[in-house]
């Protein structure tokens, strides 16, 4: 199906939350956490690598690729099936993973393209990040880091269990040059409250 094609209209708005971050950092294991708290009767939707339905849960796996090049086109019409499969009985919500490079800025521009905008709402974007990868950055991943930080509204620091103090330290400085300053929670095996993830607000960084 040529990726021009408009998806089948809906009534509303998808809210939509896009889960970024590099490759191993949980993405995967955020979206199960959020999924397994959706409201009974609700249906939601999956995009991303690897994505699996079940019993309320309307799935679309894409590639493994950068979302900034090579996949981009792939996540783009994968995007529209997801959207006309579901165009009779929309997603409460769809849950959008990211690309293994970080890239948050393709992401948006895709979802900001005309034939998505009346459809799709993006809500919030989520960066999950290994606080391992702080141990001893080189000044390109530091520049990685910063990138994807100023490029997503919350933070999710998960595997905290994986964090010493001076790493947990290292990670306190980091959202501390962030600016605007974005919330931040410690999250463990990628669980993080839906509350969190929709309407995280700035306090510190929770555990």
């Amino acid at each position: 199906m040529p990726v021009s094609d408009a998806p089948a209209r809906v009534q509303r708005a998808i809210p939509a939350i896009l889960v970024a971050g590099f490759r191993g950092g949980g993405k995967s294991s955020v979206i199960a956490s959020l999924v397994a708290q959706r409201a009974p009767g609700e249906t939601w939707a999956v995009i991303g690598n690897g994505a699996v339905g079940g019993p309320g849960v309307v799935a679309q796996a894409v590639a493994p690729d950068c979302l900034c090049c090579t996949g981009l086109l792939a996540f783009r019409v994968g995007l529209t099936r997801l959207l006309r499969r579901t165009a009779r009985m929309p997603p409460a919500l769809l849950l959008i993973e990211g690309g293994p490079e970080g890239h948050v800025e393709s992401v948006r521009a895709a979802l900001a393209a005309a034939v998505f905008t009346p459809l799709l709402r993006l809500e919030r974007v989520l960066g999950v990040f290994d606080p391992r990868w702080f141990s001893n950055p080189v000044p390109a991943a530091e520049a990685a880091l910063r990138h994807l930080g100023a490029g997503v509204d919350a933070i999710i620091c998960n595997k905290a269990d994986m964090a010493d103090d001076e790493l947990r330290v290292r990670v306190g400085t980091y959202l501390a040059l962030l600016d605007p300053p974005r919330p931040a929670v410690w999250a463990r095996d990628g669980v993080v409250a839906l509350d969190f993830a929709r309407q995280a607000v700035i306090d510190g960084i929770a555990e």
